[in-house]
């Protein structure tokens, strides 16, 4: 296992070859190509008006887009909301010491994390939500 600096080459890599095109397998055949991906201000992220990026995401009638996020927006990322925490203080138990460990302890967690701490972390997001609204 090889572990990799995410630099913005790497990002854009990841989104151009990886993401956008898992976007467009997993799409529900018959709705909207409109979709925006949207990505917080990290430095390693692309650009919303990439050369590459655009590329990818208008290729084949999709109207795809990278926006970022709204400055001062509130954490709708339901990932952050919980999820890495419940997972992370599971893995954190195991002591890992190399990065073979890291992630044979968090693919371990992921599987014994409880149903009912990831619907808590799904309530939490839809209270986030109704605020918002």
């Amino acid at each position: 296992m090889k572990t990799v600096s995410v630099t913005r080459e790497t990002y854009k890599a990841m989104l151009v070859d990886k993401v956008i095109p898992a976007i467009r397998a997993k799409w529900p055949r018959g709705e909207t190509k409109a979709v925006k991906i949207q990505q917080d201000n990290a430095r390693p992220h692309v650009p919303p008006s990439d050369v590459d990026v655009v590329a990818a995401c208008k290729a084949d009638g999709w109207d795809m887009e990278v926006v970022f996020q709204p400055p001062n927006s509130p954490d709708l990322n339901v990932l952050d909301l919980g999820f890495f925490r419940a997972i992370q203080a599971l893995q954190a138990e195991k002591h890992s010491s190399s990065l073979e460990e890291i992630v044979a302890a968090t693919d371990a967690a992921w599987d014994v994390v409880s149903t009912k701490t990831l619907n808590k972390n799904c309530l939490t997001l839809q209270r986030c939500l109704q605020e918002v609204l």
